[in-house]
């Protein structure tokens, strides 16, 4: 699919129902629908589920307790809404990527040609997150 975009459509990480239900809402949906109004990109909100409720992520798991966690938390349903597309994909946070490689792997064994993600935020590792504070400390 040829559209002369960057990419095809864009599809929020989905809550596990249960969790969405006690939440109210799904965060990253919520900004993918304003990112979507804006670009005029399509919103798949359908194509990919989340199948298994995981553990929630806790300080302390490492990246590998957090990825194997999510281990086959994510389904393709509807594999014809991303054969061949550039899929942009929209979380609120990312922490270790363990979910945005999760997602991107169950999308692109369905057949997305490409997968990008966009979140809003991205958690700084300790190591990092102590240099920042020495810089700040020091002007």
């Amino acid at each position: 699919m040829a559209t002369g975009r960057a990419v095809d459509l864009i599809l929020p990480v989905p809550l596990h129902p249960a969790r969405e239900r006690k939440r109210g809402f799904n965060q990253a949906q919520v900004i993918a629908e304003a990112l979507s109004r804006a670009t005029r990109l399509r919103l798949d909100c359908a194509s990919l589920v989340r199948v298994g409720e995981t553990t929630r992520h806790r300080a302390g798991m490492d990246a590998a307790q957090r990825a194997n966690s999510l281990k086959g938390a994510f389904r393709v349903r509807a594999a014809r809404g991303v054969v061949n597309r550039r899929v942009l994909v929209v979380d609120d946070v990312m922490t270790t990527a363990a979910t945005a490689n999760e997602v991107a792997s169950s999308l692109l064994d369905a057949g997305a040609r490409e997968v990008c993600v966009l979140t809003l935020a991205r958690v700084a590792t300790a190591p990092l997150w102590g240099k920042r504070l020495a810089l700040t400390k020091a002007d």
